[in-house]
Formats: C-alpha cells, structure tokens, sequence
C-alpha cells in the first residue's frame, strides 16, 4: 500500500507501506515502512532489512528497502478512511518468500516489542 505518513517533527511524506498482521481484524494495523534510500543500509548491512532489486516486483521500480527494524502501528479505522477517501492505494501482495524473510527477521529482533511479534507472528 501507499499514503501518506507523519513523521517527528510534522514531516510528512508518501511512502509505501507492508502491513504485517496475520489476521487483518486485529487493531492496530501493523507495518514496516520502505524507502528508496539505500545509503544508510549500504554502509550498515548487518541492520535489519530486506533489499529489492528494481522491478522484482512490479510495484517496487525502485531499489526498495524494507526497514525491519521499526514497528508503526495505525488504527484500523484510519486505514479504512484513507482508503474510502483515495488516500491509501492497495499496490500489491507481497510473495510468500518476502513474508517468510519478514517472520524471520521479526522472531530475532531484539528491538520488536514483545506484543508487537505476538501480533505479526501469530503468537499466544
């Protein structure tokens, strides 16, 4: 998906997000922001992220990077509202090869809150 997002200070920008929920019912929303900016991973390769080539998947024509390092959360409801008002864009579905590298990198971070993997992994 695309909108756009706020950031400390009011900045805000259009980014592409991945939803990370197991089951969409479950509120908040959870999600990884991407970026085309890749210099900050070239030189820190050991952090957590996935790189895209460009055009791997058709919604990414850019060198993507999935930052797995942040957890934002977004109300449900929020969602929905910017999707009825055009402000979010369903771009894609994600490969189940992308999902399983996600789970991954999620089940070892040391920075993912405890809930939060609860959330995204399925967990009791």
């Amino acid at each position: 998906m695309i909108t756009e997002m706020r950031f400390p200070g009011g900045a805000r920008k259009l980014k592409y997000i991945v939803v990370l929920n197991k089951n969409p019912a479950d509120s908040p929303t959870l999600l990884f922001l991407t970026t085309s900016q890749t210099d900050y991973y070239d030189r820190f390769p050991h952090v957590d992220h996935i790189r895209l080539k460009p055009n791997v998947l058709s919604f990414f024509p850019k060198e993507t990077v999935f930052d797995c390092r942040e957890v934002f959360a977004m109300d449900r409801e929020d969602l929905k509202r910017r999707y009825r008002e055009a402000a979010l864009k369903f771009v894609g579905v994600l490969p189940q090869e992308y999902m399983d590298q996600i789970d991954k990198i999620v089940a070892a971070s040391r920075t993912i809150a405890i809930r939060y993997k609860k959330q995204i992994l399925g967990w009791p």
